[in-house]
Parts: C-alpha cells; sequence; structure tokens
C-alpha cells in the first residue's frame, strides 16, 4: 500500500507522553494516508502495552518494531 506520510517514533520508556503524541497524531484533520512506524527500545514501562491499545482505534496503521536488547536509540 502507498502511503502519502510515513512517520516514524522511536521509543523507550514513554508511557507517560506516548498516549498524547499518538492521540495527537489520530486528531489531525486531514485525508492523508498515514503510516507510523514506532521502534521500541526495549522498554520496560507500559509502553508496548500503550502502542497495542493503539493499533485498535487509531487512524492509519502502525507497525512495530521492538528491539529485544536496548540498542540506547533514545540518548
Amino acid at each position: 500500500m502507498n502511503y502519502d506520510v510515513s512517520l516514524i517514533i522511536t521509543t523507550y520508556n514513554e508511557e507517560k507522553y506516548l498516549p498524547i503524541l499518538l492521540g495527537s497524531i489520530n486528531n489531525q484533520k486531514t485525508d492523508l494516508k498515514m503510516e507510523i512506524i514506532i521502534i521500541d527500545d526495549s522498554s520496560t514501562d507500559e509502553t508496548l502495552n500503550i502502542i497495542k491499545q493503539y493499533e485498535k482505534f487509531i487512524r492509519g496503521i502502525i507497525r512495530l518494531l521492538h528491539n529485544d536488547k536496548n540498542q540506547m536509540f533514545n540518548i
């Protein structure tokens, strides 16, 4: 599928801010086809559960890539 917009988000223990970010993205007034690529750097909090909850109702598609070992992307 072709998308008009691809958003790439890196996360590490972002349970506090991720719902705000994903909610804001979902509330955008646009007809653009979008995909959200989330690269999780082995979070130890509820980040993965939050992503899975948003996958069900966010406009567009979420692709999750999860590192089993922290690669220190979010320094």
